[in-house]
């Protein structure tokens, strides 16, 4: 059975620092990561919101990526297809 919102959130601050921030990701320390590792930081981790809040595209609000779509392209349909 899958882990609830809370019990996944207590997990993973199971690993976050004294500040709510999780590890850096382990590729930060590849040769080819294009940022130096000091001064990156994760931002805090926050405790989960139920229920979501409507993602943008959701609940009747427009979806800002399709409308942009809209607006640029020569394509007479709408972005999901005629």
């Amino acid at each position: 059975m899958p882990a609830s919102p809370d019990e996944f959130y207590a997990h993973a601050m199971g690993t976050a620092d004294a500040e709510g921030r999780l590890p850096l990701s382990r590729m930060t320390g590849w040769d080819v990561f294009p940022f130096e590792q000091a001064g990156l930081r994760v931002v805090p981790l926050a405790p989960p919101v139920l229920p979501e809040p409507a993602r943008a595209g959701e609940g009747g609000r427009d979806c800002p990526a399709c409308v942009r779509y809209a607006l640029t392209s020569s394509y007479g349909g709408s972005p999901a297809g005629p």
